[in-house]
């Protein structure tokens, strides 16, 4: 098979949706699929090829004003339908919504070829990166990002969501199309702790001013502000008085670093919470290994790779509740769930202390066994089996509309005849309304003066 894959974000970002894509397309190409990888780039005259292994193609775009770093891809449609032709593309599988999801879209349709959507992002929950806060514009924002949620996840033939969390939000909000619900998978050899060089272990702790007894709370992924990572640093005084050999360590690139850096140094923190920025995303595995435990206090994640990655390397994860965990983290099995940041301290407390060794390593391997469903190939057959059923799918959905080609010809003809006929009439009604209450005034007076006379 010959998959598309249209999406804004991918390797050498750092962040869920391109460590997703990323797994996928080992995936699929180890079971034998070829994968063509279309995203935006750096200012270019031309689409360029910048890998062959798999093929990557960048499309020229230019900056989003209004959210930067963000990138908008530019009209390169003609380009783009000739490669899919040329590559002798089977299906289309979108990964955004916006920019190369559109164009993804476009290309399926011009093509006549299946369109297949993964629904990554919940955009209700990030208006605040556009709105900047003020309560007013927010609210028409979500209301806008709802809206078009709704009608770009209506157009595609199939949708593939990671949780029921997102399947339930959908489904609200009236989408009504082929769903298959697929979490994504990860490479779990790159994490097993049982796999790392314990020498480049000790060199990142070295290198972040880590001694051998330092209880390390890691938290790796964007720094932005939709992932509350300032309640985590506020709740490091109180863990502190009860772990004093603490340390938070959180890993990442975002428009919220130097906030939280702020926020460190105005706390007096700098020697117990460490921001060093991004790493390289070929190395990210490696910086996992460095951690007792996995923190996390965001709500907003779809499923939260992050989460499955850690607890491959035998980490505890301590999370603040959403409906995206219920499928994953079991409370006291493989790390612990809070619905306060207050609850922090003594939490951390529980697992990191010398009396809990035991429970804390039995959590590890629960961890560990808990991932294990999803491994990349399983990820793999799931998008695969996903892939035939949208073919098919759309097939039979073509036949149909071939089959009543005339009757969808009528009914397209009388639609229009009806609202050609409606249009006309509201706008007769338009002009002589005026004219017609002009006249009913003028009558009114007549009458009001003819009883006045014959007082």
């Amino acid at each position: 098979m010959n998959i598309a894959v249209f999406t804004d974000t991918y390797f050498p970002d750092i962040n869920g949706v391109a460590s997703s894509i990323s797994a996928m397309i080992e995936g699929l190409r180890q079971k034998g699929h070829k994968v063509f990888v279309f995203c935006i780039s750096e200012p270019s005259r031309k689409i360029t090829m910048v890998s062959s292994n798999p093929p990557v193609f960048r499309v020229p775009s230019i900056p989003v004003f209004f959210a930067k770093p963000y990138r908008a891809v530019l009209p390169e449609l003609l380009p783009l339908i000739e490669m899919c032709k040329k590559y002798k593309i089977d299906i289309v599988h979108s990964h955004t919504e916006f920019s190369m999801g559109l164009m993804g879209g476009m290309v399926a349709n011009c093509l006549g070829l299946p369109q297949i959507h993964t629904y990554h992002t919940m955009w209700e929950d990030y208006t605040h990166h556009i709105s900047k806060g003020h309560t007013f514009p927010d609210r028409q924002f979500k209301s806008l990002a709802r809206k078009y949620s709704k009608y770009f996840c209506s157009h595609a033939d199939a949708l593939i969501v990671p949780t029921a969390k997102v399947y339930n939000y959908l489904t609200s909000k009236g989408v009504d199309v082929l769903t298959f619900q697929i979490p994504s998978g990860i490479d779990l050899k790159d994490f097993r702790r049982d796999l790392e060089d314990p020498s480049e272990t000790l060199a990142i702790r070295e290198k972040f001013g880590l001694s051998p007894d330092d209880k390390v709370l890691l938290s790796i992924g964007r720094i932005a502000f939709e992932k509350s990572l300032d309640l985590i640093i506020r709740a490091m005084p109180g863990i502190l008085t009860k772990v004093p050999n603490a340390r938070l360590v959180m890993i990442g690139d975002g428009p919220e670093l130097k906030n939280l850096r702020d926020l460190v140094n105005e706390l007096g923190l700098g020697s117990s919470v460490i921001l060093p920025g991004p790493v390289a995303f070929a190395d990210v595995h490696k910086y996992y290994h460095i951690g007792d435990v996995f923190i996390s206090c965001s709500t907003t994640e779809t499923q939260g790779l992050t989460y499955y990655e850690a607890m491959a390397a035998g980490l505890p994860v301590i999370a603040r509740y959403d409906e995206s965990l219920e499928s994953i983290i079991v409370d006291g099995r493989n790390g612990r769930i809070f619905h306060d940041p207050a609850e922090l301290p003594e939490l951390v407390s529980e697992v990191l202390s010398d009396f809990s060794r035991d429970q804390y390593l039995q959590m590890s391997a629960n961890a560990c066994e808990s991932v294990d469903p999803f491994d990349i190939g399983t990820f793999a057959d799931r998008i695969e089996d996903a892939y035939l059923k949208t073919i098919e799918h759309h097939a039979n959905v073509h036949n149909l509309r071939d089959h009543n080609i005339f009757r969808h010809i009528g009914y397209k003809l009388r639609s229009g005849t009806n609202t050609a006929v409606t249009a006309t009439d509201r706008g007769i009604r338009k002009i002589f309304k005026p004219l017609i209450k002009q006249r009913r005034n003028r009558s009114r007076r007549r009458r009001l003066l003819k009883a006045m006379k014959s007082k």
